[in-house]
């Protein structure tokens, strides 16, 4: 489901929008990277010659800026 949601939102015009979930999970969740926390924010350090590393930055920027406000229905 969780999934399912990520690629209608965040997938949606990228190479992934009609991906299946295995693919997903491949290539997106399953990276090596370096997780360094602190008290504001986490930093995920991607490998440099990971191949879908710009691809993995529009999707986060797309799930991280702000939802855009429905107008009232009238």
């Amino acid at each position: 489901m969780l999934v399912d949601h990520l690629r209608r939102t965040a997938l949606s015009d990228t190479e992934l929008a009609g991906a299946q979930v295995t693919t997903i999970r491949l290539k997106l969740f399953q990276i090596a990277a370096r997780v360094v926390t602190s008290v504001r924010r986490i930093v995920l350090h991607l490998c440099s010659n990971y191949p879908y590393a710009e691809l993995f930055r529009r999707i986060v920027a797309r799930l991280t800026e702000p939802a855009t406000p429905r107008a009232a229905p009238t």
